[in-house]
């Protein structure tokens, strides 16, 4: 293809000195104190500290809800993340950061390096008289640090800062402000935090494979995509401005395309308004924990069996949620019943191959695994042979146990 010359695409890079778009995100931190007069014998107030984070884009899932399915069974955690882990802010027992003086005038710093917590800004007490809230669906967004991450590498809602007495915690460590770095951050195997954006399927990482797989209809739909052609769904851009990945047929060979990882820009993305949280804001915690226990299923029974969400070589291409199988022309099962997921893996070539589209890649399939999965059933098949059947336990939400 004319223009298609990757080695001298790398060498421009490691070269340098090109022009390049600049933009920031601006994220930061400070101190809040409060004042109250009329009151005698006031004992000294301890200030909260703030933060101007990274956007949310799950507002309705928090880490401390994955964080609790992790914890009822550890192999939630050992088999699903490569790297990093979904504990909460609220966990973490970091000093703020020592370097922020307090607001209120005083010459004393705001948080001191013995701190092994952080005074919280919280609502009023609860006008009910129960002392156990009943379970409810939450549809809510929280900014506290129950839905922030506690881990740092270097972070998304804050990060470590260090000096030759120890860490403490500081938002000025922080990658997020540049979108480039959301890009990277998100798509290593949903890494800090847990709940964020998981890029894996849109780039084909092979190291950090999909732990919380996102919907095609949340990745994007390319005009090409087969469900655009067939007329079944319109072509839409993703949540982070680039198209999901999706099967094609070229000369009797499967290919998967897919968004390039070196040529895909963010920069250019937010400048034109492309990123948002629409697509992604209506996923709560039961939603992301049935992709994810779904996920987990899947990879256990396709072959080979020795394999892990965390480590596995399939690529999850195609992610769709179903309402309900019931009423779906393409169950493969009458077994099938109620609501799941259709997803289907690849294992592939991993080297690129041009397309039209110098921002898409190609990649030649191996082979095809074709689920199909209820809350108690599976069905898969491979390279299109005849479908088998697997029983399951009941796929797990928080309110199931």
């Amino acid at each position: 293809m004319q223009g298609w010359n990757p080695t001298r695409f790398d060498s421009t890079l490691k070269k340098g000195k090109y022009q390049a778009a600049h933009f920031l995100d601006e994220t930061c931190e400070g101190a809040i104190t409060a004042t109250l007069n009329g009151i005698k014998s006031m004992q000294p107030t301890l200030p909260a500290y703030s933060l101007v984070a990274a956007p949310d884009f799950f507002p309705l899932s928090d880490q401390l809800e994955i964080s609790n399915w992790v914890r009822r069974n550890y192999r939630n955690y050992q088999e699903h993340f490569s790297q990093g882990a979904p504990w909460p802010l609220c966990e973490g027992r970091r000093a703020a950061n020592i370097e922020l003086p307090r607001p209120d005038g005083s010459l004393e710093k705001a948080f001191q390096r013995r701190d092994e917590t952080v005074t919280a800004i919280v609502g009023l007490k609860p006008r009910s008289r129960q002392t156990i809230a009943p379970a409810r669906q939450k549809r809510f967004a929280s900014f506290m640090t129950d839905a922030a991450s506690n881990e740092f590498d270097p972070g998304w809602d804050v990060s470590l800062a260090s000096d030759n007495e120890g860490l403490y915690l500081a938002s000025y460590g922080l990658g997020s402000p540049f979108p480039e770095d959301a890009k990277l951050c998100a798509a290593l195997n949903s890494f800090w935090p847990a709940v964020a954006p998981d890029a894996s399927r849109t780039f084909a990482f092979q190291g950090s494979p999909t732990a919380i797989p996102l919907l095609d209809r949340e990745l994007g739909y390319h005009p090409k995509h087969p469900d655009v052609l067939a007329g079944t769904v319109l072509s839409s851009r993703g949540w982070d401005g680039e198209y999901g990945p999706f099967l094609e047929n070229l000369n009797g060979r499967m290919f998967v395309n897919a968004a390039s990882l070196d040529r895909s820009d963010y920069v250019s993305n937010a400048l034109r308004g492309w990123i948002t949280v629409r697509k992604t804001s209506a996923a709560d915690s039961d939603e992301l924990i049935r992709r994810m226990d779904a996920l987990r299923r899947c990879i256990a029974i396709l072959p080979p069996r020795s394999d892990h969400v965390s480590n596995t070589k399939l690529w999850l291409v195609k992610a769709e949620g179903i309402p309900d199988w019931d009423v779906e022309s393409c169950r493969a099962d009458s077994r099938l019943s109620g609501p799941g997921f259709h997803f289907v893996f690849v294992r592939f070539n991993q080297n690129e191959r041009p397309t039209g589209d110098l921002t898409r890649v190609r990649f030649r399939v191996k082979n095809m695994f074709d689920c199909q999965i209820s809350e108690t059933n599976l069905v898969f098949r491979a390279d299109n042979r005849p479908w088998q059947f697997a029983g399951l336990p009941k796929l797990e939400t928080p309110r199931s146990t």
